[in-house]
């Protein structure tokens, strides 16, 4: 479905990616992890072709189904945007426009690409809503962004970016900032969205943990190279590079935290005990 080959960006003078190859099959969820300022966003906004105005590919090539997009103009890229291809983006915040309830942000990136009344918009994003386990679809369009949580909101986000079907779906630390338990809601919409619509996700993260529940393919980017590609066995559990070892040691292991915890209990009910003697 999309092939990328020997992709680089930069801004201005500074090169952010430099070489960058994958592919990514129907249905299947890529995952491309690493720290913070590596490069994943910058090449994922490359190939929405949403790179901020600074910011142009220097080479490479990425086929959608055959057509190179990095080689569109911006007018070619709209009619596919949303349509075929859709972003969801770190802050759900930001993205969504605070002045509109969900169903008007609904309505708005349907008729883009469809004729739809707003009758049928609202019974269509009900049914979906509901189709990927959504409580209260009709309170949700009802609300205004800042009127749901963050997992909520960024929920909502990914049902308003597959409105219109798209086969590929771009997710851009979507998870961050979000407590794990809504992480966890956030993860399981996304992998409801595989299972019901068969659609391909490539998403990218510091986040080692969440590409463990949810990609087939891992790459691991350090400044702007991919540095490791694998499925997900692969990479977690027998990394090659020193840098994908380091990411996995830097995981926090309950096994190794509890210990410390009970020390602390034992320390602070010593401390009682020994003021309780005073």
């Amino acid at each position: 479905m999309l092939r990328v080959k020997n992709l680089s960006v930069a801004y201005g003078k500074i090169q952010v990616v430099r070489g960058v190859g994958f592919s990514v099959k129907p249905g299947q969820i890529v995952g491309i992890v690493g720290e913070s300022g590596s490069g994943k966003s910058t090449m994922l906004k490359s190939l929405a072709g949403l790179l901020e105005k600074y910011g142009q590919v220097t080479e490479g090539e990425a086929f959608y189904e055959g057509e190179d997009l990095l080689k569109l103009s911006e007018k070619q890229f709209r009619k596919l945007r949303g349509k075929e291809i859709a972003l969801v983006f770190q802050h759900p915040e930001l993205s969504l426009d605070p002045l509109w309830k969900i169903g008007k942000t609904y309505y708005e990136s349907v008729r883009v690409h469809r004729t739809l009344s707003r009758a049928e918009s609202d019974s269509e994003a009900e049914r979906l809503f509901e189709a990927l386990h959504l409580e209260n679809p009709r309170r949700i369009l009802e609300s205004y962004p800042f009127e749901l949580s963050g997992g909520m909101c960024q929920r909502a986000a990914i049902a308003i970016a597959i409105a219109n079907g798209p086969r590929l779906l771009f997710a851009d630390e979507p998870t961050s900032a979000l407590d794990v338990t809504i992480q966890k809601q956030v993860i399981d919409t996304m992998l409801e969205l595989r299972k019901q619509f068969g659609t391909s996700i490539v998403i990218v993260s510091h986040n080692m943990g969440v590409i463990a529940a949810m990609a087939d393919l891992v790459g691991v980017m350090k400044q702007g190279e991919l540095v490791e590609w694998g499925t997900k066995e692969q990479v977690l559990y027998h990394p090659k590079h020193p840098y994908t070892r380091e990411l996995i040691c830097a995981i926090p292991k309950i096994r190794e935290i509890t210990p410390n915890i009970k020390r602390g209990m034992a320390s602070d009910s010593a401390g009682e005990e020994g003021s309780h003697g005073v």
